[in-house]
């Protein structure tokens, strides 16, 4: 397995009467089913230009504690990928800060039986602590789905590809000129454990409030038409 300490993310603020509403995703919750950044909406592939070029269509899920990846299903476009294609569908894990380029766990299936529309594959229980990438590959034969109907700040997608020494850095950025961006065809059915942190809450750069237990928080004693920045951080048991 790896491991990760991610930051509390998708922090948003609602603005009241010199006060700010603040909440961010709960990194104490726990579960299981698919994780699902798209919105079904699949308009476009996204495909290599160099016919021995290897892409990589990566998608992170962001945990503070342990999970157990059981399947994974992709979005097969059968229209535009009627050629049967070999694909690698691997996780991989954390090196500090940031998304390895080493897997940890992968299998291989081919698109001959996939229907349109998703295909689940079963995977050995990938367990891991902390965040990672799913991704899985594609070339100038087979496209990539990509949902561009959800918005670029929001998504979770990566593009890698393998090179002479292997695979490179994970690119938030799908396209150097911004002519796409989405999430990719990628679900995972995933079990989820509670992280057990507390959270500690930053206004301008100086802590307001620590130890919290809650993912939400109001700030108070503002001064009504003035810019505040907020920060949210997680302390970890160990």
């Amino acid at each position: 397995s790896g491991g990760s300490y991610p930051a509390p993310g998708d922090l948003v603020g609602t603005a009241g009467d010199s006060s700010a509403d603040l909440a961010w995703s709960d990194m104490n919750a726990a579960g299981s089913g698919y994780v699902i950044y798209d919105n079904n909406n699949f308009g476009n592939i996204i495909s290599m230009t160099n016919e021995e070029a290897e892409g990589w269509a990566g998608s992170s899920f962001e945990f503070g504690g342990a999970s157990t990846v059981s399947a994974v299903s992709i979005y097969h476009d059968a229209a535009n990928n009627a050629i049967p294609y070999d694909m690698q569908i691997c996780l991989f894990g954390t090196l500090g800060s940031l998304y390895s380029s080493d897997a940890v766990g992968c299998v291989e299936v081919n698109t001959e039986s996939w229907v349109d529309g998703w295909n689940e594959v079963a995977v050995e229980n990938w367990d891991m602590n902390g965040s990672y990438i799913i991704g899985h590959t594609f070339s100038n034969l087979y496209g990539a789905s990509l949902d561009e109907s959800v918005s670029f700040t929001d998504n979770h997608s990566y593009f890698n590809f393998t090179g002479s020494s292997g695979l490179g850095a994970w690119d938030p950025q799908l396209s150097s000129d911004g002519s796409f961006e989405g999430e990719w065809g990628i679900r995972a059915n995933i079990s989820y454990e509670s992280a057990g942190v507390t959270y500690n809450v930053y206004q301008d750069g100086v802590g307001i409030a620590s130890g919290l237990q809650v993912s939400e928080f109001t700030a108070s004693g503002l001064e009504n038409n003035s810019t505040y920045t907020f920060a949210v951080s997680a302390t970890y048991p160990d």
